[in-house]
């Protein structure tokens, strides 16, 4: 099930007379003895003199000898010598498919057999099977790959998941003992989740099926969190030899080395893919060693490859293989030790992303932080219940714009608090953390609790000599006031701030104090001031490379034109903004452009249908972001988003409302960024595209036909479009013309059936 392609692939190469040594390799529970029995017995009947499957898993490995193949091979009651070359003399001659199952365990004596068999049997094909390849000339190698298993980042429907190879067999495997089962709207998101935790592997899948039997989907889930024995069967429960994924998962493992163990215990900790690079910080060896390791874990199928499109290559061990190390780790007493390793790595490069992700680096380091973003909540969390607080605020402190870029803050916040209240340390430190501190809380509008750290930062700052912090405490004090709409108070920090900033560091222009000196001048109407504060932040940050920075500056831009009415500048700054901010995947930064372009979209397009229709999806498409961060609109005033979408139920019928706005909440950032920067001009022309190009209608006549076939008042249609009800009248005048109706009704007629003819609905 789910082997279409892998199977009509092998069964190519066993059929094609050149490719002699056909060897299918994967996991332990991936399922290949499955594929190629199924494989053997589909083509077997094609060679002239058919073919033999031998099964290796019994023989022991110490006594097994030059003669073990022919042992197996010759038929029972044969009173031929059973010698590998009488078993070439049988073969020499023939076409023959030879399937030999288990070799892993023999490699060492199959190696020159298989060589010498191959090289003297030309019309001999052999299909081998083993937890790692043969390493041997002219191997033809299938690298089976686990299922596919439900992306659980994504939103899937019953229809969807039910598509997906590992759900299929779960479903298939719990049928057979619970006939009744099936998907259900209380049960699916769990089913879906215990696939992805089966990584693919039929044969945990299949265990997992089993145990459905007197459990649920949510309780097998939440039992194999804590015990990997979860998936455990009977010789009844699967066809494979292993009844358990411990089994499964410690016979892969004993042909490892101690140190090629204790290496991959290192690993344990990725949740995800990891480079080389990544495993030798954890692991704290060479280069060229971690190299050698990795090459013998991907060829055993312990560690999985996965090939870069830039042609840089990653890796990753199966979730299941993970857990079973790490639950190793806490018996044999490595863990703290291991889990230390990683969180030395981290904190290197929390270190560096300090720096990088203001520079020139900042899309990279985006990048990478964003992939190791578990790992690092992991870290935070071990280091916490170790008491090693100190760490836990550097990571935190390092890391300072990372949490606000994601929107990730909460549990930065928690750990933080609670180092702070647990160890002393050293002053500037302490005074940095309070800043921090601040700083996350603002972005999720605590100001009251942001305020309080801010206080006790400054008290900090005192202490040393003139220093940033103290001017930056003063910025986001002002950003508090500004916020609370005390916006005298704001200016006054803030102009403070700049000084301070320029007194601790002459060589630098305080770019953020600028710009958000910015945003408070245009609260206060001082729109010439505004602008200066703004391109002067604008140039600095663009300066230091700095697109994100300089991308929230541009908001600030497009805020001064929007409040000068310069309405096209305004949208042009707020869609370069977006595009810096979405392909960086600021999600904060992204809700507030989305916000204030549906704003301004309307201020600036209202007068047609369609600008409504993006902005309800533009706000439905911010609404779903927010659901997915953990702070509000980020250092502005904000849109009135309620205003808006109050107007447009006005403007809109409810069904095209809320068609919209779901169509909004299902869009991914990719999607909602598009959507947003497409020129209105465009959906014009879609829409005329929508009732075809042989109508006589305009865009605006189309939109005023629609509504008279939803029965509205020409007044109504005027208040919906925000236009003088002559002027509908005057539309409507020319509609009738063009079409040769006498009476609204004929135009709700001909409307009607023309968007039947589209395939559309009213």
């Amino acid at each position: 099930m789910g082997r279409e392609s892998e199977f009509a692939d092998l069964r190519g190469r066993l059929l094609d007379p050149r490719a002699r040594l056909v060897t299918v390799t994967g996991p332990a529970g991936v399922g290949k003895s499955r594929l190629a029995a199924a494989a053997f017995e589909a083509v077997s009947g094609e060679f002239e003199h058919g073919g033999r499957y031998l099964d290796l898993h019994a023989v022991e490995p110490a006594g097994a000898g030059e003669s073990v193949l022919a042992e197996l091979f010759l038929a029972a009651g044969d009173t031929s010598p059973r010698t590998h070359q009488h078993m070439i003399n049988h073969l020499r001659e023939r076409h023959y498919l030879l399937a030999l199952d288990g070799c892993e365990r023999l490699l060492e004596v199959l190696r020159p057999l298989l060589t010498a068999l191959v090289a003297a049997c030309p019309g001999l094909t052999v299909l081998a099977v083993s937890d790692e390849p043969l390493a041997m000339y002219g191997e033809s190698l299938i690298r089976l790959a686990p299922l596919p298993v439900p992306d659980l980042g994504q939103r899937l429907d019953l229809a969807e998941l039910e598509r997906i190879p590992t759900v299929q067999l779960f479903v298939h495997r719990t049928r057979a003992i619970r006939p009744g089962f099936a998907l259900t709207a209380e049960n699916y998101e769990a089913v879906a989740k215990l696939c992805a935790r089966t990584d693919g592997l039929p044969l945990a899948v299949e265990l997992a099926a089993a145990r459905i039997k007197l459990s649920s989907p949510q309780a097998l889930l939440t039992g194999l969190d804590d015990d990997l024995d979860v998936l455990s069967g009977t010789r009844s429960d699967t066809l494979s030899r292993h009844h358990s994924m411990r089994s499964a998962i410690e016979w892969s493992l004993g042909r490892l080395s101690p140190e090629e163990k204790t290496f991959l215990a290192c690993l344990a900790p990725f949740h995800d893919l990891f480079d080389v690079a990544a495993a030798v910080g954890c692991s704290r060896r060479s280069p060229a060693e971690v190299q050698n390791f990795l090459e013998k874990l991907v060829d055993r199928n312990v560690v999985q490859l996965t090939e870069c499109q830039e042609g840089a290559v990653t890796f990753q061990m199966l979730g299941l293989v993970r857990q079973h190390m790490l639950d190793w780790l806490r018996d044999s007493g490595g863990y703290h030790q291991v889990m230390t390793g990683h969180a030395k790595y981290l904190q290197e490069m929390a270190a560096a992303a300090d720096t990088r992700i203001t520079g020139s680096d900042q899309a990279l380091c985006l990048d990478e932080l964003r992939h190791y973003c578990y790992d690092i909540g992991a870290v935070l969390r071990f280091l916490a219940d170790t008491a090693n607080y100190a760490q836990v605020i550097y990571i935190g402190v390092s890391l300072r714009q990372f949490w606000q870029i994601c929107g990730l803050t909460n549990e930065c916040v928690t750990r933080m608090e609670q180092g702070l209240a647990s160890t002393d340390l050293p002053l500037q430190l302490k005074a940095s953390a309070e800043l921090v501190l601040g700083e996350l809380l603002i972005a999720m509008g605590q100001y009251d609790r942001a305020e309080n750290w801010l206080r006790a930062a400054q008290r900090g700052c005192a202490g040393l000599p003139e220093c940033v912090d103290m001017a930056d405490c003063r910025r986001l004090l002002g950003l508090i006031a500004y916020h609370r709409g005390d916006l005298a108070e704001a200016e006054r920090l803030l102009e403070r701030s700049i000084a301070a900033f320029r007194a601790a560091d002459p060589d630098n222009e305080p770019a953020a104090a600028d710009r958000d000196l910015a945003v408070c001048k245009i609260a206060l109407g001082e729109y010439a001031e505004a602008e200066k504060l703004a391109d002067s932040a604008y140039r600095t940050f663009t300066a230091r490379q700095d697109r994100r920075n300089a991308a929230l500056v541009q908001c600030v831009i497009a805020d001064i034109a929007a409040a000068t009415e310069d309405y096209e500048r305004a949208e042009r700054c707020y869609q370069e903004a977006l595009q810096v901010l979405s392909a960086m995947e600021d999600l904060p930064g992204c809700i507030a452009c989305l916000e204030r372009l549906a704003a301004l979209f309307t201020r600036r397009h209202g007068r047609h249908t369609e600008s409504w229709r993006r902005a309800v999806r533009s706000l439905g498409a911010a609404a779903a972001l927010r659901g997915a961060v953990e702070c509000s609109v980020p250092w502005a005033a904000g849109t009135d988003v309620d205003t808006v979408l109050a107007e447009a139920r006005e403007r809109l019928d409810a069904e095209i409302f809320d068609e919209a706005w779901s169509a909004g909440l299902a869009m991914d950032l990719q999607e909602t960024t598009g959507d947003a920067l497409t020129p209105m001009q465009t959906l014009l022309v879609v829409r005329m595209q929508r009732y075809g190009d042989d109508n006589p209608l305009t865009s605006r006549e189309l939109e005023i036909a629609e509504l008279v076939a939803l029965g509205l008042t020409n007044r109504k249609i005027a208040r919906r479009l925000g236009i003088a009800e002559w002027t509908v009248v005057n539309h409507l005048r020319k509609i009738m013309r063009k079409l040769d109706c006498s009476s609204r009704v004929s135009v709700a007629n001909w409307m009607i059936k023309l968007q039947n003819g589209n395939g559309l609905d009213l």
